[in-house]
């Protein structure tokens, strides 16, 4: 039905449903003509009646309205059920700010000033958004680097959809690809591979360093478009004696400028991951 009343809407600009919740099958209508993706076409919904009442768990058919409701159904059901938390409030205005954290040692002293929660409760509440696989973690890297860091991790969310910022979305999702490579080689017996970054005092920092069998093994630096060679990737190849990979998101750009590789992501990944 939807692909026979994509056809009679050919040409048109803009279609208008009113009431059309009313009609069972309404979803599915109104996902088919979505996707049938016909060009310039904008899709008006309205009613009397909020649509989100006739909603079951797992339809999706607008991306904020599935980000929201994933954020309902993760928060004040499968946390709820985990950890017990009574304030499920706090714990989404928590998990609201992560995205606005990405790409930045994790501070859960700034964390707790800003919801007014205590110290050891965000840590807390930060592992069950561990379990339930919202955000993960890495840490510093110390060994053999001058005056490193060695407490502050990095969160990134497995959905980085929801990061706003280009920069730190594409960090997240670099982030994000490295880490389930690293999970599949050790599952798969390559090597006791880990994640890390690196970042010292002085504010030099590599995004992420991998380690095989608890020694450096790779230097990894995510950028959207500059493939000027980042100077603390080039720092930190040399003190580490380790090669060095600069990701871009934008394609078609593959160099070797001695120990350091520039490539895009699009490449990379299919090579690597």
């Amino acid at each position: 039905m939807s692909k026979d009343l994509a056809k009679s809407l050919g040409g048109l600009q803009r279609v208008v449903f009113d009431e059309i919740h009313k009609y069972p099958r309404w979803k599915i209508i109104l996902k088919g003509l979505v996707d049938q993706k016909i060009p310039g076409l904008e899709i008006v919904v309205t009613g009397s009646s909020r649509l989100d009442l006739y909603q079951k768990k797992g339809d999706s058919l607008f991306w904020n309205r599935w980000r929201t409701r994933r954020r309902e159904l993760l928060i004040q059901q499968d946390l709820r059920d985990l950890s017990g938390i009574r304030n499920l409030a706090l714990v989404e205005s928590l998990y609201i700010l992560l995205p606005t954290k990405i790409g930045t040692p994790l501070s859960v002293n700034k964390l707790h000033q800003a919801i007014d929660v205590a110290h050891d409760t965000v840590s807390e509440w930060l592992k069950y958004l561990e379990q339930l696989y919202i955000l993960f973690r890495i840490s510093p890297y110390a060994k053999k680097i001058h005056r490193a860091l060695k407490k502050e991790q990095k969160a990134y969310l497995w959905d980085w959809s929801q990061v706003s910022d280009p920069v730190a979305r594409f960090e997240n999702m670099v982030a994000s690809h490295l880490l389930k490579a690293i999970h599949a080689w050790n599952d798969l017996g390559y090597g006791p591979f880990d994640l890390k970054y690196i970042r010292n005092k002085e504010k030099e920092e590599v995004d992420f360093l991998i380690l095989n069998d608890s020694k450096p093994w790779l230097l990894v630096e995510a950028k959207l478009s500059d493939s000027t060679p980042s100077s603390a990737l080039v720092k930190f190849s040399s003190d580490l004696g380790v090669p060095a990979v600069q990701i871009l998101r934008e394609p078609g750009i593959c160099e070797q400028r001695a120990e350091l590789r520039i490539e895009s992501a699009s490449t990379f990944f299919l090579r690597w991951v």
